[in-house]
């Protein structure tokens, strides 16, 4: 999952937004709870104007934070 972190950190530097996307929905594929990629392509979708996508994901990251206290 590191290595597809890092993957995505570099899209997300180049401007490469649909590629760091797809890399942050095949980490949340095989881990759906992983709080770093949810985090990251929630703001991602946030800082390109799609919020109708990145308000499911932060429902998720609340729902995390308020089940670990």
């Amino acid at each position: 999952m590191h290595w597809y972190l890092k993957l995505s950190e570099t899209f997300e530097a180049r401007e490469l937004f649909a590629n760091a996307i797809a890399a942050y929905k095949k980490i949340l594929r095989f881990s759906p709870k992983n709080p770093e990629a949810l985090q990251r392509l929630a703001q991602l979708y946030a800082r390109l104007g799609q919020g109708i996508s990145a308000k499911p994901l932060y429902q998720i990251i609340a729902h995390q934070c308020m089940i670990s206290g």
